[in-house]
């Protein structure tokens, strides 16, 4: 085969990266409703439904990410980042006027409304970010997605520490940050994230990845001590100003690599292998004075190099068409690139959505009700369980990413097998949560933010494998909507009028006990119980996907690639941040018992807020559309907007500065505010994917371990910057995030694709899961200190500045790849991108064996050819018309919608994160309910949780899928049995169990999550990724509507009712619920089984070389 050589520029990728990790954890800012939750119930006077329909706002808003995913694919990554920017700072800055009381008697719609645009401007960060990385990064989606997803995670966490140590828990004050420091952010990292010359995959990229991952490792680190600290010992403002001061040092230490490859830079050409042991996707420009025929039967109509190549001339293509290179209108396959309509007449996509809605659906129910299940269960302080959600949130996003693209490499084992063990794992959660026994509500809370985060993180890669990744911002938005309509169904009428029912018997708007949500859980663990059985089937549809995809049987050209992954890894880590960001929503449980007390809603009313909130965070269609017609920035932009508005009606309410207002307005606010993360997580996650096409489980991990850690981050804010007040919370979402946005989303776009998968791209990924484990100890530890010593202002914004640099650390590779670049050839077998071809090499462009999911046609002239040209091509069986896609190939959304893999994965995510965000927005009532007067150290403890969930996974998946292509799911599926003892040790509510399960249930949420993204793209393809995965996170807010809305929220006032009081205490409060959200998750794990064994020869496929590979092109679906 020809040597092709591909132009250098590796340090814009990273540079992204680790502007994407700010923008990441604004788009966690949906994780901060937990936060002011309770605020908005007490200043507002709203019931718990009320909230929880805020709640569902808040989920709407963060997940209705289909304008995002739409923009990502007409905007650049700036514009979409900058709509993101905007909806945050209307959206908080409306929150934050209510809350403050500056305006006062908001009606509750407009509340709603504004938490609706605070929170999509998660959608639009996110979607920029991710688009942006993915696409630069379309070598390591896996461990792109972990990355970025586990910045999400750990959002809540960093937020959490914000929240405790700067903004002394004032949700007012927490509220004017979201408003105007997370679009400042946004808009200080959005010039440097953008589409750029894709990252490689040799030894540098590898320790690159391994550096950023360790960076979010330990920022979670130090944001779980701090967070500890800061609850245990009185810091002062000194103290916590330096300890964020350190945070921040964290959060920015992904620069480390373009820094290091601008001061080191490589002089050198990588070469990758000949036919036979490549994988490479990406052919980019051909030198001129190369002879190669442009069409031949045995390239990859699917490469990525069809994103760059040029029109060919009527005598090509006859010829090309005469030999059989051209098929005309074949209907993509699994792994090629689908457009949203494609994918809706797919199996598969149904299956993932429905996988990913009951998931996230369960989930997010207990996320938006976390403050009313922690009141409801006895939990003082029910920030920690925000805390603890966040960690294990992140763990399960960073870890699900990274543990995914292993097995799917190795193994090529489908990462949907994850998303079925993570539903299994809910369903053992939420059982937990329903037993209400004492110390099982942290426990379960930590299972279910694992799980959570996992199902986040693996739907990114997936969607991207599935649909490809041209139209994945739009597909992944489409497949966000399940959190919405999970948080609705499970959460806004199941929890909240079970909860109001509950605290109605106790003659009160609040409700104690374990009764308040019991009901709930036990619903909730079915519906993880039916996840797991959906991801089991669709696992087994898309097998033979993977098989195909990573098999290593794939013949692809001999590339030399110069030297440059730069832009992809600069695009990760400015993902970082708007994952950060487009985690916002975790943050209702530290202000719905605001919402509850100040509005005088019921816990109903709450739970339906909660459900708002899930309805936004995953509503991400628009996003997703967006990511394929605009640029990330424009995507990101949009989220920023969202957020902007949202969360600024939300502190309107709030602060009570606008008094009355109506709930539907709340909620509307809420959807808005929230739909800002799907936005975010939209942008950055298909950016990103496209970027790393070959490590989806890797990036995915890491994307959505940084969401998941936001909820501890945001919490860390809340307790040591914002003085818990959720006033100070709405405001600083609705400014804060999307001045975030806006600042990171220059450097999200879409590039050429991380080259290879040499020991350099593997060192990146781990150093950038490092780096997030580092973020999530640090987060917890800075949690716990905060909790535990009164710190001083000082002390305070120092620790929350070293969180800072952590969330900057995944910088340190762009950087690195700057000052330090390769002088040195490495030959890689996955390189994406070819660029310029020698001219004495005579080649076939086109191919029958290679598929037609290249990434390249992201970047194809988009003419069509003539007609002598179809017709010669024709005439040799090149084209042909109408074949639908295969696993692993792009799917259209449409083309998914028929596939049962789709359904399958789609229930495993619902069931898992439905469960799971069930426990996350109650985190706050089932702490209080169980006695924990720090509900704050809860979501702390599920963000760092949710965290390691999410890199874990990514990272994880990623080894086992390629050196075993062990399925993806059969983490899901092993999840989802962790779930199911999670919430019965929930349920059980022992002494000392539920941060316990607390810290189970982030994992568990986090590994949901994490795997979902390189899953999703796996099994759909990269194309049209971004609608596929927003399609499938619906799951959250269809499962915070039904586990939460319906069932918790009933079960809790019901209980409260019993007790005379609007506020439930005992662990029967939530037992019900915790019980029925164990058997959801029972069904969930089985689902995720039969998905594992349906596409457990699609990651043989894709993964049975160690690397991923191209489906070959088939007549047959």
């Amino acid at each position: 085969m020809p040597r092709i050589v591909v132009k250098g520029g590796s340090r814009p990728p990273w540079v992204g990266l680790a502007a994407a990790v700010w923008v990441e954890l604004s788009a966690g800012n949906a994780y901060n409703f937990p936060l002011y939750s309770s605020t908005l119930k007490s200043v507002l006077g709203f019931s718990q439904q009320q909230v929880t329909i805020l709640g569902v706002a808040n989920d709407i808003g963060e997940n209705v990410g289909l304008l995002p995913g739409i923009a990502c694919n007409k905007f650049p990554p700036w514009a979409v980042l900058l709509m993101g920017v905007v909806l945050c700072f209307f959206g908080y800055g409306l929150l934050w006027l209510a809350v403050s009381q500056t305006i006062e008697t908001l009606p509750f719609w407009l509340l709603f409304l504004a938490l609706v645009v605070a929170t999509n401007s998660n959608a639009w960060f996110g979607t920029a970010v991710l688009v942006t990385n993915m696409r630069n990064f379309p070598l390591s989606r896996g461990s792109v997605a972990g990355i970025l997803k586990g910045y999400v995670g750990i959002s809540a966490a960093v937020y959490t520490v914000l929240y405790s140590m700067v903004l002394n828990q004032s949700a007012t004050r927490l509220l004017l940050f979201m408003a105007l420091g997370l679009p400042v952010i946004c808009l200080l990292m959005m010039y440097f994230i953008r589409v750029c010359t894709p990252a490689g995959e040799d030894s540098s990229v590898h320790g690159h990845f391994v550096f950023t991952q360790t960076a979010s490792v330990l920022l979670a680190i130090y944001v779980s001590v701090i967070s500890i600290t800061s609850d245990l010992v009185s810091l002062s403002d000194t103290v916590s100003y330096i300890l964020i001061a350190i945070m921040v040092v964290f959060l920015m230490s992904p620069l480390v690599i373009p820094i290091k490859m601008t001061l080191f830079p490589s002089n050198s050409k990588t070469t990758i292998p000949p036919a036979g042991s490549s994988d490479n996707l990406v052919r980019v420009e051909v030198d001129s004075t190369q002879t190669d025929p442009l069409l031949t039967p045995s390239s990859s109509a699917t490469n990525l190099g069809s994103f760059y190549e040029n029109e060919n001339d009527d005598v090509q293509m006859l010829l090309a068409m005469g030999e059989g290179a051209v098929k005309k209108k074949r209907r993509p396959r699994r792994g090629e690139d689908f457009k949203l309509r494609e994918a809706f007449i797919k199996a598969d996509f149904w299956l993932l959505w429905f996988v990913y809605f009951l998931g996230v659906g369960a989930g997010v129910t207990v996320l938006n009700n976390l403050a009313q299940i922690g009141t409801a269960l006895g939990v003082d302080d029910t920030t920690i369980l925000l805390c603890l959600f966040s960690f294990c949130n992140f763990a399960g996003r960073l870890g699900s990413g990274a543990v995914s693209e292993h097995f799917v490499r190795s193994k090529t084992i489908p990462r949907t097998v994850w998303m079925a063990c993570t539903h299994v794992l809910m369903v053992f959660t939420f059982l937990l949560f329903a037993s209400a026994l004492n110390g099982t509500l942290y426990a379960a809370t930590a299972l279910l933010g694992v799980c959570y985060g996992i199902i986040y993180s693996l739907l990114v890669p997936t969607v991207s494998e599935l649909f490809g990744l041209k139209h994945f911002g739009i597909i992944y938005n489409f497949m966000l909507l399940g959190n919405p309509i999970g948080a609705l169904l499970f959460s806004g009428l199941l929890a909240g009028y079970v909860y109001d029912a509950e605290a109605a018997k106790q003659g009160s708007s609040s409700c104690l006990g374990s009764e308040c949500f019991r009901l709930t859980f036990f619903i909730l663990a079915g519906v993880c119980g039916l996840g797991s059985i959906l991801s089991i089937i669709l696992t087994v549809r898309i097998r033979p996907v993977y098989q195909m995809l990573y098999s290593g049987e794939g013949k692809m050209p001999m590339i030399v690639v110069k030297g440059g992954s730069r832009p992809p890894w600069m695009g990760l880590a400015a993902a970082v941040w708007v994952e950060m960001s487009a985690g916002n929503a975790y943050n209702f449980p530290l202000y719905s018992s605001t919402l509850k007390s100040v509005l005088g809603f019921s816990q109903q009313q709450v739970t339906l807020l909660g459900v708002a909130n899930d309805i936004g965070e995953n509503v991400g269609l628009l996003p997703g559309i967006a990511c394929n017609i605009f640029p990330p920035w424009a995507v990101l932009f949009m989220g920023a907007v969202l957020c902007f508005f949202g969360y600024g009606l939300l502190w309107l309410a709030v602060s009570q500065t606008i008094e009355t207002l109506p709930f539907w307005l709340l909620f509307l606010a809420f959807v808005v505010a929230s739909n800002s993360n799907a936005w975010f997580g939209t942008a950055v996650l298909v950016t990103n994917m496209r970027n790393f096409p070959l490590s989806r489980g890797t990036v995915a991990g890491i994307l959505k371990g940084y969401i998941g850690i936001s909820a501890a981050v945001y919490t860390v804010l809340y307790s040591m910057v914002l003085n818990e007040s959720a006033t100070r919370l709405l405001l600083f979402l609705a400014l804060g995030l999307p001045v975030i946005c806006l600042l990171m989303m220059y450097f999200i776009r879409v590039c050429t694709p991380a080259s290879g998968e040499d020991s350099s791209v593997h060192g990146h990924f781990v150093f950038t899961q490092a780096a997030s484990v580092l973020l999530a100890i640090y987060v917890s530890v800075i949690s716990i200190t905060s909790d535990l010593v009164s710190l001083s202002d000082t002390v305070s914004y120092i620790l929350i500045a070293i969180m800072v640099v952590f969330l900057m650390s995944p910088l340190v590779i762009p950087i690195k790849m700057t000052l330090f670049p390769s002088k040195s050839k490495t030959a890689s077998s996955d390189n994406l991108v070819q660029e310029e071809v020698d001219s004495t090499q005579t080649d076939p462009l086109l191919k029958p064996s290679s598929s037609a999911t290249n990434l390249g046609n992201f970047y194809e002239n988009g003419k069509e050819n003539n007609d002598v040209q179809m017709l010669l091509a024709m005439g040799e069986g090149a084209v042909k018309k109408k074949r639908r896609p295969r696993r692993g190939e792009d799917f259209k959304l449409r083309e998914a919608f028929i596939k049962a893999d789709f359904w399958l994965l789609w229930f495993v995510y619902f069931l898992g994160i439905g469960a799971g965000v069930t426990v996350l927005n109650n985190l706050a009532q089932i702490g209080t309910a169980l006695g924990v007067d720090d509900t704050s150290i809860l979501l702390c403890i599920f963000s760092f949780c949710n965290f390691a969930g999410r890199l874990g996974s990514g990272a994880v998946s990623e080894h086992y899928v390629r050196t075993k292509t062990i399925p993806r799911t059969v983490w899901m599926a092993c999840t989802h049995v962790l779930m199911v003892f999670t919430f019965l040790l929930f349920a059980s509510a022992l002494n000392g169990t539920l941060h316990a399960a607390t810290a189970l249930l982030g994992v568990c949420y986090g590994i949901i999550f994490s795997l979902l993204v390189p899953t999703a793209s796996e099994l759909f393809g990269l194309k049209h990724f971004g609608i596929i995965y927003n399609f499938m996170l619906l799951g959250n807010p269809i499962g915070a509507l039904l586990f939460s809305g319906l069932l918790a929220g009933y079960v809790y006032d019901a209980e409260a009712a019993k007790q005379g009081s609007s506020s439930c205490l005992g662990a029967e409060c939530f037992r019900l619920t915790f019980l029925i959200l164990a058997g959801a998750c029972g069904l969930g794990s089985i689902l995720s089984i039969i998905l594992t064994v349906r596409i457990r020869t699609v990651y043989q496929m894709l993964y049975s070389g160690g690397s991923f590979q191209m489906p070959p092109a088939s007549d047959e679906y």
